[in-house]
């Protein structure tokens, strides 16, 4: 029952930032800790601005990075990197940081299921829809029998492509998407690919379809409900 699963979820992260927090860490304000967690929570599916979500429950830029690994140590948090066409470069762009749990963001941030069906009140679907999936495949990742890695993109004019897969030499595009039915032109950002030079393999649109569908030769539409 949802009352029961509240409390169990709330009990999880009393033991976590209680108990956990003084036995593994010297950081000392389990309140502010809980509160980053909420603002991550909050912030699904956007590049993370650590100075800002810091200074929202009053840390500074470094304490919130020491902060934001220690719940990464947790494994309540996962970061998901910037992809760079050139493999030479260092890392440009922002991180998008996520919680791999995605009733847990939900919690924290108040939202209800019956929230996120209403067409009015229900924006945070997009972004707790796109954190559920990535990780998804980020547990996938550690055992599956081909090795990839995970990223998202945002070019220079602020075009982003939100999954970059890099599997067996070639790199695929995901969109993840709310709509049963997306617009196709949604995977126009896909041609961004190419200018790495590398090989492009097929991509698709994650989203709430009932069925597999071709877009065209290389792009489907793929449901949620196949992870």
């Amino acid at each position: 029952p949802q009352r029961y699963r509240a409390d169990w979820l709330e009990s999880y992260v009393s033991r976590l930032l209680g108990r956990d927090l003084r036995e593994l860490s010297r950081l000392s304000d389990p309140r502010r800790l809980r509160s980053l967690l909420a603002g991550l929570a909050a912030a699904q599916g956007s590049e993370t601005v650590v100075a800002r979500l810091g200074g929202a429950v009053n840390l500074s830029a470094s304490t919130t990075t020491s902060y934001m690994e220690f719940l990464r140590a947790l494994h309540l948090v996962e970061r998901l990197p910037p992809w760079t066409p050139n493999l030479l470069k260092r890392e440009v762009g922002r991180s998008k940081y996520l919680l791999t749990d995605s009733a847990l963001a939900m919690r924290l941030t108040r939202t209800s299921p019956d929230t996120l069906k209403d067409l009015v009140r229900g924006g945070a679907l997009g972004g707790l829809l796109e954190a559920f999936v990535a990780a998804e495949l980020m547990r996938q990742s550690t055992w599956c029998e081909e090795r990839f890695t995970i990223s998202h993109y945002r070019s220079p004019d602020g075009r982003e492509i939100d999954l970059i897969l890099e599997m067996d030499g070639r790199l695929h595009a995901f969109e993840i998407k709310r709509a049963a039915s997306p617009e196709r032109k949604i995977i126009r950002t896909f041609s961004l690919l190419k200018k790495s030079g590398r090989e492009i393999g097929p991509g698709a649109v994650i989203c709430m379809a009932e069925r597999p569908f071709p877009v065209d030769a290389s792009t489907f539409l793929l449901p949620v409900n196949l992870l």
